[in-house]
């Protein structure tokens, strides 16, 4: 008795080891008493004798898996068998810019130390080739967002992934297209693109900005835009551009040549909206630096156009400005009960709010006052799977309808705690609920919601809380009285959390991974970069803004 009450203490007492995570790396085939002498030389102050009785005891010492993995303060030794059984590696996270040129892509791999450098000794036709798209030119073919990756990973995985990503946006852009675009092919949309990107750093000018080159294209106009120049200059161009770079003809130069240049010139991203290619843009507008609009002349913009900028259309008695907002932003938190998600919303929020951007703060199950209702049913009345996530779905669309599509639409900053993804990881993992009927539920309940009424609607960015469910049981504990889902047993978390990891290998470009494992501090540190990078936030002082 005194043995198994010292086991069971023991089992749950954090190890011993430094303030920092660890890192340990897992070779196939390694035995188990390897594992536990690496577990030891990693840092961790606990003889491996001991780790590896526990291994054998436990009776999962075989189903340790190879990987490479993270070890943070707080890990007791029924967490880390956990994580080794369950192959739960730490990731890595990679972005890629909106607006980078191939070779911005290629010297950003190169950078993380933790990637395996399969394309260095390549050239760009080779790497193409190697992912299946032989004679491809790969400028603006990847997807930029936020990519994970474990440890070891391949360049070319990561950019496979990029690849992919971009191919389903092309495909749903080009699916869309208005019935009197001069653009003949996806290609030709993806060129397009990638000029504006390049054009504008405000994502509500470049609809107008679009619209101007469709109409020169259809009416055999020169696009004379700069950036089409810089690029066909390569790395001869030396900051400044001049009368003669106008004037020298490359395939890139569209003050020499009619039509799209032969390729795109970056990296189009998803704040694009996909939507240049609609005929509702003035037939003539320029844009303009100051007060007053100057007549149509070219070029009708150049490259260094400032960030915030207006248009103005011509008419016989006057030029109207059009000033546009910008647009709305959809951001969910998720997470399993414990993660520390809701205490970030309200800090991120302020940050938002202090750049001039309209937030608006809501949750799922609720947000209106029907879902608010619903919400109470789920969490305290007993129901069957089925009945929960119709319940779940149901107002989910009435929120959507009534709240965040409203909200986007008027270009506000909508910041959700929870959405979707939960659903799959509750209901799905959690519960076994067939995935299949709830994708079913996904596209009912978030199809047809305004300002996109024909896309279905999900976040812009999904920020995942991931913690060890053992830690979060142990937050719990010392939290409010659980309601219906807070008081599952460890294994219904475990199934959760697991839901989660699937999700986000589902979406990569989607989902963003925090560990919040760590200080509130530093999990806002992370949450903050991640927003920084995609050009979403400004970078704030030092702690400013961090939670208490």
């Amino acid at each position: 008795m005194v043995f198994g009450g010292t086991l069971a203490w023991w089992l749950h007492a954090p190890l011993p080891m430094g303030t920092e995570p660890l890192e340990l790396a897992i070779e196939p085939g390694t035995p188990p008493r390897a594992i536990a002498r690496d577990i030891e030389q990693a840092g961790v102050r606990v003889d491996a004798r001991i780790l590896f009785a526990w291994f054998r005891l436990s009776g999962k010492v075989r189903e340790i898996k190879a990987g490479n993995y993270e070890i943070p303060p707080g890990t007791t030794p029924l967490t880390l068998l956990d994580k080794l059984v369950r192959g739960e590696e730490s990731l890595r996270t990679l972005t890629l810019l909106e607006g980078w040129t191939f070779r911005q892509v290629r010297a950003a791999l190169a950078r993380e130390e933790q990637l395996k450098h399969d394309t260095a000794a390549l050239a760009d036709a080779e790497i193409m080739e190697r992912l299946g798209r032989p004679g491809v030119h790969p400028e603006g073919r990847f997807f930029p967002d936020t990519y994970t990756y474990a440890k070891g990973s391949s360049e070319l995985a990561v950019l496979r992934r990029a690849l992919h990503a971009m191919d389903r946006r092309l495909d749903a852009a080009w699916a869309q297209r208005a019935s009197d675009t001069p653009l003949k092919s996806a290609d030709e949309a993806l060129i397009l693109a990638s000029i504006v990107e390049k054009e504008t750093g405000r994502t509500a000018d470049r609809a107008q900005i679009a619209g101007v080159f469709s109409n020169r294209l259809r009416t055999g106009m020169l696009l004379q835009t700069d950036p089409t120049v810089i690029y066909g200059l390569g790395e001869k161009f030396d900051g400044n551009l001049r009368r003669k770079d106008l004037q020298t003809d490359t395939p890139w130069n569209t003050y020499t040549r009619t039509g799209l240049p032969p390729t795109p010139i970056a990296m189009p991203g998803k704040a694009l909206c996909w939507r240049p290619y609609s005929p509702n843009a003035p037939a003539l507008c320029t844009l303009w630096h100051g007060a007053t609009a100057p007549a149509i002349s070219a070029p009708p913009w150049t490259s260094t156009t400032a960030p915030s900028t207006a248009f103005s259309v011509a008419s016989p008695s006057e030029s109207k400005v059009l000033r546009m907002n910008l647009p709305g932003l959809f951001i969910s938190f998720e997470g399993i009960d414990g993660a520390g998600k809701s205490s970030h919303i309200e800090t991120l929020a302020n940050a938002f709010r202090a750049q001039g951007r309209t937030v608006v703060t809501t949750r799922e199950p609720g947000g209106t006052p029907l879902a608010e209702k619903l919400r109470e049913m789920l969490l305290n009345d007993s129901m069957d799977a089925l009945t929960e996530a119709l319940l779940v779905f149901a107002g989910r669309h009435d929120h959507l309808r009534t709240v965040i599509g409203p909200a986007l639409a008027r270009g506000a900053v909508v910041l959700c705690d929870r959405f979707t993804d939960a659903t799959f990881a509750y209901q799905g993992a959690g519960r076994g609920f067939p995935l299949e009927t709830l994708s079913f539920l996904e596209r009912v309940a978030q199809t047809g919601i305004a300002p996109e009424p024909d896309l279905m609607r999900e976040p812009d960015l999904t920020l995942w809380f991931e913690l060890d469910p053992a830690v979060a049981a142990q937050r719990l504990t010392q939290a409010r009285s659980p309601d219906r889902f807070e008081a599952q047993d460890r294994e219904f978390f475990a199934r959760v959390a697991q839901g989660y990891a699937q999700r986000a290998a589902g979406a990569p470009e989607r989902f963003a991974r925090l560990d919040a494992a760590q200080e509130r501090t530093l999990v806002w540190q992370q949450l903050q970069q991640v927003l920084v990078r995609k050009g979403w936030l400004q970078p704030l002082p030092a702690q400013a803004g961090a939670p208490s």
